[in-house]
């Protein structure tokens, strides 16, 4: 058996010896393979530090990478791959229940992006009764072979005096060119995500910063994505193309349509204390809170306690849209432990009781211990 090649690099060394320091540290390369069915796809991405000394030249030591990668980090293509371009347009027609920031209760929402060294940004837009009509859009050119299939989008509230980020939602970029290559593009509503509002230090910081990890539903944006191929992409930051608010309206976006939620909470087990925790079930906006456990002793809580049957209106265009459930619970006000799953685990028609196992939320920091975020029993359906 020998070894298979899954991708190769050329390096010109004077490349790096003519860097700082005579150095490239924590860089992303795309590789190709030249025996592969075809080379001008990128097999691989790999991170490398190297280091060119001559003589007489100062000895640098390669060091360890300290956090995630900056965003829009460049990655080297090789010369061997071939590349096409597209033009990904992002539009923000609407924002809709976003914290309250403010003093006076509102928020000034901005929205950033960086994507391979570049910048994006939206005018702040002030909300006002939980709506923010941002209607703006960005422009950004794409090359393929995609070397990196993350984008991130950050929500800002922007003061005269400061600037504090509210949360962020990320972006498979071939999902989004899928999904706005067809005529007309494609309209739909993206969430927010991000650490408990009045949360700070670093953990509130990396949840501001990757939605995957955040505790957090922070509302929710009417966007429209729109991609096609182009010779000559461009970067642009500009206001709502004439007519696509328009077509939202035409096409029903605005209007409200009707989801049922029946939910039944059961118990929990390996609890921090002997506390008389309440849980809380969070689908975007609408939240279910339970009394008080009819039994609770150390580590262990029972509330068996089924919500009254409830139908609800949402601007979602579907179920998908609502994207994650957030069960918490809840010591008092703070939503110390929380679960975060699909909301595609919940639309069995007869469910049977799903034990989740419940995450300390070290932003709130009123659990000492991981391993007493606890388990909590949950029978729960969302029809639409």
């Amino acid at each position: 058996m020998r070894d298979e090649l899954i991708g190769t690099y050329e390096f010109d060394v004077s490349l790096v010896y003519f860097k700082d320091s005579h150095v490239l540290q924590h860089q992303w390369i795309a590789m190709f393979n030249p025996e592969g069915a075809n080379f001008s796809d990128i097999s691989a991405n790999l991170k490398i530090s190297i280091a060119v000394q001559g003589p007489g030249d100062e000895q640098i030591q390669l060091k360890d990478q300290e956090g995630p990668d900056k965003p829009g980090q460049q990655v080297l293509m090789p010369a061997q791959i071939k590349k096409e371009f597209s033009q990904l347009k992002i539009r923000f027609i609407q924002a809709q229940h976003l914290p309250n920031l403010d003093i006076m209760g509102t928020i000034d929402a901005m929205i950033t992006t960086e994507f391979f060294g570049k910048k994006w940004k939206t005018k702040a837009t002030t909300a006002k009764d939980n709506i923010a009509a941002i209607e703006q859009e960005f422009w950004i050119p794409i090359q393929l072979p995609l070397a990196s299939d993350r984008l991130v989008l950050d929500l800002w509230d922007q003061d005269k005096a400061s600037l504090e980020k509210v949360g962020s939602m990320f972006f498979s970029l071939k999902e989004l060119l899928a999904k706005g290559a067809p005529e007309g593009g494609y309209f739909y509503w993206q969430n927010i995500y991000g650490a408990p509002v009045d949360r700070g230090g670093p953990v509130a910081t990396m949840m501001n910063n990757n939605p995957e990890c955040a505790s957090a539903w922070k509302g929710r944006i009417l966007m429209h994505i729109d991609s096609k191929d182009s010779k000559h992409p461009e970067k642009r930051e500009q206001n709502l193309e004439e007519g696509i608010k328009q077509r939202a309206l035409n096409e029903g976006l605005f209007q409200p349509k009707q989801y049922t939620v029946i939910a039944e909470v059961g118990q929990g087990i390996c609890l921090a204390g002997a506390k008389k925790y309440k849980v809380m079930i969070k689908i975007a906006d609408k939240e279910f809170l339970t009394k008080d456990p009819v039994e609770n002793k150390k580590g262990y809580c029972r509330w068996s306690e089924r919500f009254k049957t409830e139908t609800f209106e949402s601007e979602y265009s579907s179920r998908d849209q609502m994207d994650k459930v957030i069960v918490y619970l809840m010591d008092g006000n703070n939503p110390v432990c929380y679960w975060k799953g699909p909301i595609t685990d919940f639309y069995d028609k007869d469910p049977d009781y799903k034990w989740l196992s419940m995450k300390n939320d070290l932003a709130i920091g009123k659990v000492s211990n991981d391993y007493e975020a606890g388990m909590i029993q949950v029978k729960m359906t969302i029809l639409d």
